[in-house]
């Protein structure tokens, strides 16, 4: 080595970035202190070994060097010149693994807060569909009701008509008992197809509250439906979903962090199955309460997980997935889920045979509130027709809606607001019940009930509340104080009538289980 080489060596050595004298023929010559750091390697062993990375001299490129389990990040700049007389590569290059990883970090917390604002606009979205969904529920039910109605009272004609009439011929030239039939047929499948909607809606305004911290009785079951209808677009092409539920008892539990657990489980057993073999792959399960805990497991028969990734798969950012499936903290926010619920999470995997991931929940989590005894609220005889019912709802069309169904047995009066509701009873305090909606603009159904228990006490006992979900927590705090029912939309009409009836009666109504 000559006496220029020589020195060179040494000054190289001081440098603070990592540099290799890579050969033409792709050999390492010679490499500093900081390229043994950079690669995890003493200098002895990386001298001699190939490069291994595609040498550009036009534009600086990025690397990404594998070191143990952890993948760093360089930038590399090369120029060529001669060492020891031959011709060769002089390698920079730059660790940038830090602000990599604090890039990534930046994009996948700015996913997450996407993530987040959504779950906060599905609350809005589902009461947005809600109110309509009311409309169009009590469309469907009423049409329903009247075509049966029609139907029986154009029969009583027709068997009614002397010999074979007018109305005998059009029953058989136009086959009307079948335009019947399948007219209600009609109405009953929108219904039915309406309903679903808007329990898919209702369970995503559930799991869109992840952020409330609200412990509150649970039934995990129950949740696991749920959970299992919102992923089922991802379940459904991949495996076929098995749901084998045991008799396990309610525990005090945050509904909506539960439900983002499911998702997350049912949402990556389903990623880890190719798509196309849905009949022959499963995804399972089982719950069941033994030794006083409560245990939830979730197997697959997908891909399984590398046992070089199976340590390291609740750490926060960590995914084999690309930057557009996954954030990395799925599994880190159920790991830390499960904890604050005083669980535990296992995962057991082989490769090519399929994953379980098992929950445990400690019996001390079920709920110990004291439950209301049920009271046996008598079955009431439909009035007369004389009871009188103040709807107020800011959709016109709930409003008619309300009006319609109810006013078969009772005088109805409506009010799009709450400052139209109190002009009304200003004037006319006579009414056995008020159905008030919750959510409204400019005065809500809180200060409505403030405002009427302030004017007139005696109707507060009077009160149907609705809603169509998007509570603030303002709301929800009312709604937890008062003695008033509070009925989801799009409402059930005939559970309506009765709860209706109940209370013109000046009983309490049961919620529906």
């Amino acid at each position: 080595m000559s006496k220029e080489t020589v020195e060179l060596s040494e000054i190289i050595s001081q440098i603070s970035e990592a540099i290799l004298i890579v050969a033409e023929d792709g050999t390492i010559r010679f490499a500093n202190q900081a390229a043994e750091n950079l690669f995890g390697k003493k200098r002895s062993a990386l001298v001699g070994e190939l490069f291994g990375f595609p040498i550009e001299t036009e534009e600086d490129s990025e690397l990404q060097i594998p070191r143990g389990k952890d993948l760093l990040f360089a930038e590399m700049r090369l120029v060529e010149f001669k060492w020891n007389e031959e011709e060769a590569y002089l390698v920079s290059l730059r660790d940038v693994t830090d602000r990599k990883r604090a890039e990534d970090l930046e994009t996948r917390l700015l996913h997450a807060d996407r993530l987040s604002s959504i779950g906060q606009l599905a609350s809005g979205v589902a009461h947005e569909i809600n109110n309509p969904a009311t409309v169009v529920v009590g469309s469907l039910s009423l049409m329903e009701e009247n075509l049966a109605n029609i139907e029986e009272a154009f029969t009583a004609l027709v068997n009614g008509e002397k010999d074979e009439g007018p109305m005998h011929q059009a029953m058989n030239d136009f086959n009307i008992s079948r335009q019947f039939r399948d007219l209600r047929e009609l109405t009953k499948s929108g219904r039915e197809s309406m309903e679903r909607i808007t329990k898919i809606t209702r369970e995503l305004s559930t799991f869109s509250r992840v952020e409330k911290n609200e412990m509150e009785p649970v039934q995990i079951n129950e949740v696991i439906d749920a959970a299992s209808t919102m992923a089922a677009n991802e379940i459904r092409h991949r495996a076929t979903l098995v749901k084998k539920l045991g008799k396990i008892p309610v525990i005090a539990a945050d509904r909506g962090k539960l439900g983002q657990i499911f998702i997350n489980l049912l949402v990556n057993a389903s990623h880890s199955i190719e798509a196309g073999a849905a009949d022959k792959n499963f995804i399972t399960i089982t719950t069941r309460f033994e030794d006083e805990k409560i245990l939830i497991r979730i197997q697959d028969t997908g891909c399984g997980i590398p046992k070089e990734n199976l340590e390291r798969i609740f750490e926060p950012f960590f995914t084999t997935k690309s930057r557009e499936v996954g954030t990395g903290l799925g599994l880190a926010i159920t790991a830390e889920i499960v904890n604050k619920h005083g669980g535990e999470i296992h995962v057991t995997s082989k490769e090519n045979i399929g994953t379980c991931f098992e929950i445990i929940l400690p019996a001390r989590k079920i709920a110990a509130q004291k439950v209301k005894p049920k009271t046996k609220t008598k079955t009431l005889p439909k009035p007369d027709g004389s009871g009188r019912v103040l709807v107020i709802d800011d959709e016109k069309l709930i409003c008619l809606t309300y009006k319609a169904f109810l006013k078969k047995e009772n005088e109805v009066v409506t009010a799009i607001s709450g400052q139209e509701a109190l002009a009304l009873l200003e004037k006319d305090q006579d009414f056995d019940v008020i159905i008030c909606d919750l959510m409204m603009p400019k005065m809500d159904g809180a200060e409505v009930f403030k405002k009427v228990c302030e004017r007139w006490p005696d109707l507060t006992k009077k009160f149907i509340f609705s809603s169509g979900g998007a509570f603030t927590s303002q709301m929800k705090d009312f709604v937890d104080c008062i003695d008033s029912i509070v009925l989801e939309k799009p409402v059930d009409f005939d559970y309506l009538m009765e709860v209706v009836r109940t209370v013109a009666a000046g009983q309490k109504p049961e919620p529906r289980a």
